[in-house]
């Protein structure tokens, strides 16, 4: 039996909101993940259910941004990759029982729902990367960002990731705070060429990317039989927990 290429992936666990409490994180090596390279067809369904992807490992469960496992999550979140001559394939796994989303139109601010956020780096040097959110409507704002935020980086949402497949599986009901759902899958596959732009457009096997997933998870109350983010005394909704 051949064996499988590889593609292995540097993965930070997430991008840090307070720059005054990460310089310790900076320094620390990012977790290395093996994405294999498979050369079967995936279905973007939301459900991973492929044979090819029952042989690609999953990643360690997503911590908290700023204190890891002392602040467990809430609920889990895992998630795997593979990759083929066109596309890097990503599937996340949500445990969710409240799903719920509110933005349909592109390039909204994804982030004011419960949402995905990956962040691309194909060179690792911090600069022109770009960063992509995605909640259970499937509505997608990607941009890229040409420094980091806590450097004073600039989006450019203009720019599109093309040829983007998407897709997320319900596991219960969207929007439906009467009952309890079990949680959500999202299924993406990259187009190679669209996410390294100007650079190399094809992976060799043994490439290295820095990569970010990170899960943003919102509070919620039920008004009116909807579900509405949390606020603060100020009015304004509470800041989320980023896994």
């Amino acid at each position: 039996m051949k064996t499988p290429s590889l593609f292995c992936l540097c993965l930070a666990s997430v991008f840090a909101a307070q720059a005054q409490e990460i310089d310790s994180k900076l320094l620390q090596s990012p977790r290395i993940y093996t994405a294999k390279k498979t050369t079967g067809t995936i279905t973007i369904d939301g459900k991973a259910d492929e044979a090819q992807w029952g042989r690609a490992d999953w990643t360690v469960g997503y911590t908290d941004i700023m204190y890891g496992e002392e602040k467990p999550a809430a609920y889990a979140t895992r998630s795997k990759m593979l990759w083929d001559d066109t596309n890097v394939y990503l599937y996340v796994e949500f445990e969710e029982p409240h799903i719920w989303a509110t933005l349909k139109e592109h390039d909204s601010s994804v982030f004011q729902d419960n949402a995905l956020e990956v962040f691309f780096d194909p060179d690792d040097d911090t600069h022109n990367y770009i960063e992509f959110q995605i909640n259970a409507f499937t509505t997608v704002w990607d941009l890229i960002m040409d420094l980091p935020h806590r450097n004073g980086g600039r989006s450019l949402s203009d720019w599109d990731i093309k040829g983007l497949q998407k897709a997320v599986y319900i596991d219960g009901t969207l929007n439906n705070p009467a009952d309890e759902d079990r949680g959500w899958g999202i299924e993406l596959a990259f187009p190679i060429k669209s996410i390294l732009g100007g650079r190399r457009g094809v992976i060799k096997p043994g490439d290295y990317w820095r990569m970010n997933l990170s899960r943003v998870q919102r509070e919620t109350e039920v008004q009116d039989g909807q579900y509405r983010r949390k606020t603060g005394s100020n009015g304004r909704p509470l800041s989320p927990d980023y896994w």
